[in-house]
């Protein structure tokens, strides 16, 4: 797993830490591994939870670059892995008729996409660090509901949803979620950095095996 950054590290010129919005350390490994791959042995890629982001601004001189991300997915092993995958369970059970969130708004983002941002981060930071400094949000440009997104994935692969209800009201009595999760991506396009994979591309994809095996 990747090791943390103390505060002494963080002093260290080229030092990008990437700051996952979800438990899925797993992932998170994967794009360390996919950057590592391409020989940024100059850049320090660190890896922490978002609370300790609060710490960053306060302290003067510190020579970072902070990646937030949304909810992930990608190459899994089984469908539990993701909030997003997770989906086609509600998809497949359909014995009962699910109410399902269709207020709160999502960014679901692609693994590789993150990889890639991060590889461009490092490549940009060694040539010019002063552009690649401070707090940066990477996401889908779009945003989508949990309810669109099952009905995004049903259409691409074919499945009937009759027994899915959009609920417009946002939940209540459970774990307290922002409405809105969008993030402003506008730092990192001006400075031609990103790549999104549309979410029909990208969730045929990955959850192709797992239709195969519930058909």
């Amino acid at each position: 797993m990747p090791q943390l950054t103390t505060h002494a590290e963080l002093e260290r010129p080229h030092v990008l830490i990437l700051f996952s919005s979800t438990c899925m350390m797993f992932w998170i490994a994967h794009i360390l591994f996919w950057c590592y791959t391409f020989a940024l042995s100059s850049c320090n890629i660190k890896v922490h939870r978002p609370k300790f982001a609060t710490l960053l601004p306060s302290r003067r001189g510190v020579n970072c670059a902070v990646l937030r991300v949304p909810i992930l997915y990608g190459q899994i092993e089984t469908i539990e892995e993701s909030a997003v995958t997770t989906l086609l369970n509600t998809l497949m059970n359909q014995d009962n008729v699910d109410l399902v969130n269709d207020c709160c708004i999502r960014c679901p983002t692609h693994v590789d996409d993150i990889a890639v941002v991060c590889r461009q981060m490092c490549e940009r930071r060694t040539t010019d660090p002063e552009s690649v400094s401070g707090v940066f949000h990477w996401c889908r440009a779009d945003f989508m509901t949990k309810y669109t997104m099952l009905v995004t994935i049903a259409n691409v692969f074919n499945l009937p949803h009759d027994h899915i209800r959009a609920n417009p009201v946002q939940p209540t009595g459970e774990t307290p979620r922002p409405k809105d999760c969008s993030m402003d991506r506008s730092k990192l396009v001006n400075l031609g950095i990103g790549q999104t994979t549309p979410f029909t591309e990208g969730i045929q994809k990955v959850m192709k095996p797992f239709i195969s095996k519930n058909q």
